[in-house]
This record gives structure tokens, C-alpha cells and sequence, in this order.
């Protein structure tokens, strides 16, 4: 099967600093009914700790507009691209904290005197040698702070922990303030979304 399109709804811990295990961050997902059974690798180009979205999916997360047309169930091995997208959701637990941003990330804002950074993809490299030190300067107001601290514009996060919405588009769905809040206590801050997209 070709690859399937990269259109997420991404949720994550707002401290870099925040981990859970894998056991923990699913049986959490389990208990608000995001998840169901696990799916083979082969179904999702490979990729382990995938599952199908559970009985309760559609209470924790909201479509936004009209009537969401979402593939719940794997494609035919035979079908490609945009054909081949379906919705799950997948876990990401890490001891590294990872730039989760995609080709659609746009450049982050000073979060007090919202300039812009065009530069960011260049700092990227220096993030990735030190990404729970490593600061930024803003060009703008020469304020300091962590890459993570910037605004991001819902099109790009850092975090360790991850859990992804396969099959959802740029604004189409939101994960419901009960949902966030389960994710929150079990890392113990609050967690926040954004959209990742392959355009």
C-alpha cells in the first residue's frame, strides 16, 4: 500500500517535560473510548502502536461543519494515496522530546510581540542537539525563550508523548475539554492540539 496521507489532528502534553508510559497513556485512551483494538503494521505502512478508533471517538472529538465522511475501517492493500486514508489514532511515547511539525508548520510567532520567526527551520538542527535548553531569540523584541515557548499557530508542537488522529484535515475536528482533561491529570499539566498536514 502507498503511504498514507500525513493529515493528523495532534495532541500533546504543553510541557516538554511531561512523560507517562505507554501502558498509562492508553489505558486512558481506552477509558474515554478514543481506541479499540490494536491494527496490524502492515495496514498502516508499518508503523506499530496504531488502533482503530474506539466506541466513544465521536464524544471526544467534535467535526466541525457539516457531517464529518471519515473511512473508519483500513483500505484495500490495493488502493493509494488520498484513497488509501482512513482515521485512527496512534501513540507516541518517547524519552526524547520531538519536533512534531509537518510540511504545513508555519513560521512561529513571538508570543509578546507576535513577530515573526522566517528562520526557525534553520535553528531546528541546534534544537534537536539540546531540546530541553535550548533558547531562541526573538528578532524583534530580543525577548528569550524556549522554541516550544513560541507561538505555533496550531501548526506544529515539541513533546515527548504524542497521541494521533490519522485522517483528520487542517480545523476539521477539536478533542473535547473531557478528553484533555483525562490526558492532563495523567501527566499533570495541560495538553493542546494542532493540525499536521502533508501540504
Amino acid at each position: 500500500m502507498a503511504d498514507i496521507p500525513d493529515n493528523r489532528l495532534i495532541l500533546f502534553p504543553r510541557a516538554i517535560s511531561a512523560r507517562a508510559s505507554m501502558s498509562d497513556l492508553l489505558s486512558v485512551l481506552e477509558k474515554t473510548g478514543l481506541i479499540a483494538a490494536e491494527l496490524e503494521p502492515e495496514t498502516v505502512n508499518g508503523n506499530s502502536d496504531c488502533y482503530t478508533v474506539g466506541d466513544r471517538f465521536f464524544e471526544q472529538i467534535s467535526f466541525l461543519g457539516c457531517s464529518p465522511s471519515l473511512k473508519l475501517e483500513p483500505p484495500e492493500p490495493h488502493l493509494k494515496g488520498a484513497d488509501a486514508e482512513f482515521c485512527y489514532v496512534s501513540v507516541d511515547c518517547s524519552d526524547e522530546v520531538k519536533f512534531l511539525g509537518g510540511a504545513n508548520a508555519r513560521p512561529p510567532q513571538c508570543i509578546q510581540c507576535k513577530a515573526v520567526d522566517d528562520d526557525w527551520q534553520l535553528v531546528l538542527p541546534m534544537w534537536r542537539k539540546a531540546p530541553e535548553v535550548f533558547t531562541r531569540q526573538c528578532s524583534g523584541c530580543g525577548a528569550t525563550k524556549p522554541l516550544h515557548m513560541f507561538n505555533w499557530r496550531r501548526t506544529a508542537g515539541f513533546a515527548a508523548l504524542s497521541v494521533h488522529i490519522w485522517g483528520v484535515h487542517q480545523s476539521e475536528a477539536v478533542p473535547n475539554e473531557g478528553l484533555l482533561k483525562e490526558l492532563g491529570a495523567l501527566t499533570r499539566c495541560p495538553w493542546e492540539y494542532f493540525y499536521r498536514s502533508s501540504y
